[in-house]
């Protein structure tokens, strides 16, 4: 096959790990809409938008659970 000029080939997408969830109608309502009006999907959507805030949460979250206790203030003297 020849590429016709000024054609790309879209890039392969990682093939995906769907699972389900539930979420409040109204908040999916609205990316409905702003997915309708990108072209984009739900799925693809909420990933690419959680993604970033769920690593850095977990990051949080790993952090405070490898620290050491810290030592308790007042007690005996």
């Amino acid at each position: 096959m020849v590429p016709i000029a000024g054609v790309r080939k879209m890039a392969k997408k990682p093939p995906r790990n769907d699972k389900q969830t539930k979420i409040d109608a109204d908040v999916l309502r609205n990316i409905q809409l702003v997915c309708t009006y990108r072209g984009v999907q739900i799925a693809e959507y909420i990933s690419e938008h959680l993604r970033p805030i769920a690593a850095r949460d977990l990051a949080e979250e790993q952090a405070r659970a490898t620290k050491p206790p810290a030592k308790g203030k007042g007690g005996a003297k």
